[in-house]
């Protein structure tokens, strides 16, 4: 049924921010409670109505991860499709700089920072390993 129902309401617009420090990213880890919990992405979510995709950006980073956002810019959109679950989404992607302390909420139950290395080991949520690989290959252009 909520398959159904997602392939009904088409793709989805939401957000990512990526956040680096250096030569490490910010991730968060999936409450069990969500859909894909227990694995890791950037901070990011749904777009809401009356919302730009910048302001849900840094509003999504902040609930997520308690951090400000300084400055933000676009990267890419990236169009995240993984039928094995119904989810079909149009993921925006910025590259936020950040102040402030890290804290986590009820959606996020772990976070940290990690090198293009340990990223790769590590069990993403839906399709961010992508994602994360078009980042990293941005960088060495």
């Amino acid at each position: 049924m909520i398959k159904q129902l997602l392939k009904l309401r088409g793709p989805k617009p939401c957000v990512v921010a990526i956040v680096t420090d250096k030569d490490k990213l910010y991730l968060t880890k999936r409450s069990k409670m969500l859909l894909e919990g227990g694995k890791w992405c950037p901070p990011g979510g749904h777009i809401q109505n009356g919302e730009t995709a910048k302001q849900a950006a840094i509003r999504e980073l902040k609930e997520e991860s308690g951090l400000n956002a300084k400055s933000s810019k676009f990267l890419f959109y990236f169009d995240e499709i993984v039928p094995r679950i119904g989810v079909s989404n149009t993921l925006l992607v910025f590259k936020i700089e950040v102040s402030g302390k890290e804290k986590t909420n009820f959606e996020v139950s772990d976070s940290g920072w990690f090198t293009r290395k340990e990223i790769e080991k590590m069990n993403l949520a839906f399709r961010y390993k992508d994602v994360l690989k078009k980042f990293f290959d941005m960088k060495k252009r």
